[in-house]
């Protein structure tokens, strides 16, 4: 179902009764929410399923392709057991370039498991290997963590596992939806690190940067600056205005020794041109943890295998 504001109020733009099933939405290229849909259909023991690409128009979905179509009659009386179901699908930026990539796997009556692997590309999905597979132990999906408090929203996208030594993709987002702010920023600091190496794929951020231990950073508790402990990595943005999102997508390098990798997670807003009355507006407001800079923060785990 879609929804837009108009003022104040929300109107109805477009219902989907049943059909297209289960979805996930996915960004694009140029930054706009996409959805991919497995859909299901079953009559008189015959039975077909389809994962789709949709996309968000002003009038509703719009099919852009169907990635997979698959059947079964194995429901039908003297049928000949024909089966290739969806099993599962999973989202992973295979190629590692920003954008998630679909793995599929098929159940083909006695044969075993199809893996099929879409790879993005340019708007649209190509299908690039096929293969019967028994192990889908390498495939990670990804998971979101999300914080919402204090007008302060963001979001972290990260894979399910990483592997040790391997490097993978993480993504950050926060929006605005305080009021407009002379300056703000998310922080991620990494505990069991005194340093790490990373690289900015892709930002909307002003600046992103990495700060070793004994780095100069604020300390919210001294109210001045201290020599740092542990890696930070840091968007920050300038004049920024409401209920405006800023993101960066940066790779890093899973810990070797490690059964877990631990992320604290905060965003901060500084409303206000004068500085004598100007606010620190942080999120989240209260925890049961801090970091080295003395700001209560969530923290992530990331299993390492």
């Amino acid at each position: 179902m879609l929804f837009r504001k108009n003022g104040n109020r929300w109107r109805k733009v477009f219902y989907q009764p049943g059909y297209p099933g289960k979805c996930r939405k996915i960004n694009t290229l140029n930054g706009q929410s996409e959805l991919l849909c497995l859909g299901t259909y079953m009559n008189q023991g015959y039975g077909s399923d389809s994962l789709v690409h949709f996309g968000l128009t002003d009038h509703g979905l719009s099919t852009i392709e169907t990635l997979y179509s698959g059947e079964s009659d194995e429901g039908v009386l003297n049928s000949k057991q024909k089966n290739t179901f969806v099993e599962s699908w999973q989202l992973n930026d295979i190629d590692q370039d920003g954008h998630m990539d679909v793995i599929l796997f098929a159940n083909q009556s006695g044969r075993g498991v199809k893996k099929i692997t879409y790879l993005y590309r340019n708007g649209s999905f190509v299908g690039t290997s096929y293969q019967n597979s028994s192990d889908r132990g390498n495939d990670t999906e990804e998971k979101t963590f999300y914080l919402n408090e204090n007008g302060i929203e963001i979001t972290v996208r990260y894979p399910s596992f990483v592997r040790a030594g391997q490097p993978f993709l993480l993504k950050v987002m926060m929006r605005n939806r305080k009021a407009a702010a002379v300056m703000g920023g998310v922080t991620l600091s990494f505990p069991d690190f005194r340093r790490m190496k990373t690289k900015t794929v892709q930002k909307t951020f002003d600046s992103v940067k990495g700060y070793a231990s004994a780095s100069k950073l604020y300390s919210s508790i001294t109210r001045s600056t201290i020599s740092s402990r542990y890696f930070v990595l840091e968007g920050w943005e300038n004049k920024w205005p409401y209920d405006q999102s800023r993101s960066f997508l940066e790779k890093l390098t899973a810990p070797k020794g490690l059964d877990r990798l631990r992320i604290n997670l905060r965003g901060v807003l500084l409303i206000g041109r004068h500085k004598r009355k100007r606010m620190e507006i942080v999120s989240p407001v209260n925890s049961n943890r801090k970091d080295q800079q003395g700001y209560d923060v969530k923290q992530i785990f990331i299993p390492v295998r």
